[in-house]
């Protein structure tokens, strides 16, 4: 297990390996009960036609991940995945739909059904 900051460097060592893939960091804050996202895009990347791929830990009702889309989706990707290790989904998939994302992934650590979703939706077994 790594600390945050060691994993982002094994991380970004990775990714210049394999396919040259950029690591952006989303920061995001509560206030007066909204989700506000910032996201640090380096100067000079563009997003555009590029596959996307958001992980992170839990997806509760989505509000996280349907703020980053409003960021990402105006900058033309030419998909967004999003990948959490536990799914709670507590409104469903389909608002993560509606704001952009391609497909859902996540692990069967919660129950998990694969039916009724707007766009792919997989489940690994742990």
């Amino acid at each position: 297990i790594y600390n945050i900051p060691e994993f982002i460097v094994k991380f970004n060592k990775f990714a210049k390996i394999y396919n040259s893939a950029k690591t952006l960091i989303a920061n995001k804050t509560r206030s007066e009960g909204k989700v506000i996202q910032e996201l640090e895009i380096p100067e000079g990347l563009s997003l555009e036609k590029k596959d996307i791929l958001i992980v992170d830990d839990i997806c509760d009702g989505g509000a996280t991940f349907i703020e980053l889309a409003k960021i990402i989706k105006p900058m033309n990707p030419g998909s967004m995945t999003l990948f959490v290790t536990h799914g709670i989904f507590r409104n469903g998939t389909d608002a993560l739909y509606e704001s952009g994302f391609d497909r859902v992934i996540t692990t069967d650590s919660l129950p998990q059904t694969q039916q009724n979703h707007k766009g792919e939706f997989h489940v690994f077994k742990i």
